[in-house]
């Protein structure tokens, strides 16, 4: 195919995307002489802007449910390229970007409600909606009662302690709440904990 210029530049238009071409030049002078062809350019032309997000995931479930954590998985999504990652989203926000199908997120509250959602996202950013929500409900774990006689004096009884292995309460504690007479009593969630170390205080250096 020829085209005919008097510049010394030309635009090609209407071309292929991800398509080669090869070009080469004559001269022509007025009377139609033409020279011989130059040396040939090779082209080839990009492939489209990729616009178009994935499908959103399917399928999403939890289990592994324990007191601090949870596993979380879905179906594939699909994509006209391909899908690069999957976006975890707790409570609408993001905790996690995996290539996998499945993901265990930790460091939950023992006996506490999550909503999670999942997102397919291709290698430019096109993301897709989110998936339908799936609620996740954390196990209790162990617990423990405790109670404390009040001394004589105290108006308050904070309960200040630290399951096995775990981190103590901000001073002063939590305050313990009534039992029988002159007894407080307070039940506190331990996770996975079996045991706990506690100490009593009335807020005032007691």
């Amino acid at each position: 195919m020829a085209s005919v210029t008097s510049g010394l530049s030309y635009v090609d238009n209407g071309l292929a995307a991800s398509t080669a071409y090869s070009y080469q030049v004559r001269a022509i002078d007025a009377a139609g002489n033409v020279s011989a062809a130059s040396n040939s350019a090779s082209v080839t032309t990009p492939a489209p802007a990729d616009t178009q997000a994935p499908s959103v995931p399917t399928g999403l479930v939890a289990s592994n449910i324990g007191t601090n954590s949870a596993t979380l998985s879905w179906s594939a999504s699909s994509d006209n390229v391909a899908v690069a990652s999957y976006l975890v989203l707790r409570g609408g926000v993001q905790v996690a970007s995996t290539a996998a199908l499945s993901y265990t997120d930790s460091g939950l509250a023992p006996g506490t409600g999550y909503s999670y959602t999942v997102r397919a996202q291709d290698a430019v950013g096109n993301t897709s909606a989110a998936s339908a929500p799936r609620s996740v409900t954390t196990s209790a774990g162990n617990t423990a009662t405790v109670y404390h006689r009040i001394p004589s004096g105290w108006a308050t009884t904070n309960l200040h302690y630290a399951p096995t292995g775990g981190s103590w309460t901000a001073v002063p504690g939590v305050p313990m709440d009534p039992a029988c007479a002159g007894w407080k009593m307070q039940t506190v969630a331990l996770g996975a904990a079996t045991g706990l170390q506690a100490v009593f205080n009335n807020g005032s250096g007691s």
